[in-house]
């Protein structure tokens, strides 16, 4: 007799159009900045692979942790995005948008984002259509846009225990320019991370919720750095983690 063992089917999440991908390292260090100060509002830059720019300039492949607690625009602001921008250069990558966790209060409701966020937005989408510009493009692909970290969301990626297979897949709010050039929530593009991407975004965000753990990670922000400048901003050993991490599920 012989038998056909067959491998199970994996869930494979459909993205609509206008939806922005949030990859497993980008959003896995997203939510672990975020939950590292659950009471304290968290910002951050998300960035894109530059060679798909024209094609793809909302798979968000990589996030920066910018600051927690008080995101008020300074000078350490322009410091933050520029010195981001230049190591996002160095890999290949360009900042295309932010993320922000506003510390659990009402996040669901509010449909517009804050005049800090929105200068942050304004700076980014200046910097790629000069880019844009620079490079002989269109500048069909540079408009920014900043996805919103709600309390359940969070819960969701980071604290829940029970593992899912199969299902919706997990989905945050996108903030963009309306039709009147103004910042609003968008009512027809989510921010999605992919069902088959949970296993390895939880793994990465549970790690960082365990003081305990020897090989505990953590995502550092420019706050962390301006404090003790031995703190790596550039949160290198997330990034071999995020490698391992999908190793092993390229593998299992």
């Amino acid at each position: 007799v012989i038998r056909i063992r067959f491998a199970p089917r994996r869930t494979v999440t459909r993205l609509a159009m206008r939806d922005v991908a949030m990859r497993p390292r980008a959003i896995a260090k997203a939510v672990s900045h975020a939950l590292a100060h659950p009471t304290r509002e968290c910002a951050g830059a998300l960035l894109v692979d530059a060679r798909a720019m024209d094609d793809d300039a909302r798979a968000v492949v990589d996030a920066q942790p910018l600051f927690h607690g008080d995101c008020a625009a300074t000078a350490y602001e322009e410091i933050a995005l520029e010195q981001t921008a230049r190591c996002a250069a160095t890999r290949g990558r360009v900042v295309v948008g932010t993320y922000r966790a506003r510390a659990r209060r009402g996040d669901d409701e509010d449909a517009t984002t804050s005049a800090t966020s929105e200068a942050r937005l304004d700076a980014i989408e200046r910097a790629l259509k000069r880019a844009r510009g620079e490079n002989g493009g269109n500048g069909r692909r540079a408009n920014a846009f900043e996805v919103t970290l709600d309390a359940a969301g969070l819960v969701r990626l980071g604290t829940a225990r029970e593992t899912r297979e199969g299902g919706d897949a997990t989905t945050f709010g996108v903030v963009e320019r309306d039709d009147d050039g103004a910042w609003r929530r968008s009512s027809t593009t989510r921010a999605v991370v992919r069902d088959e991407d949970l296993g390895v975004v939880r793994e990465l965000v549970r790690r960082t919720l365990d003081d305990a753990d020897p090989d505990a990670l953590a995502a550092r922000d420019f706050d962390d750095h301006f404090d003790d400048a031995r703190v790596d901003w550039t949160n290198a050993a997330f990034d071999r983690a995020v490698d391992a991490a999908l190793n092993r599920a390229i593998n299992s």
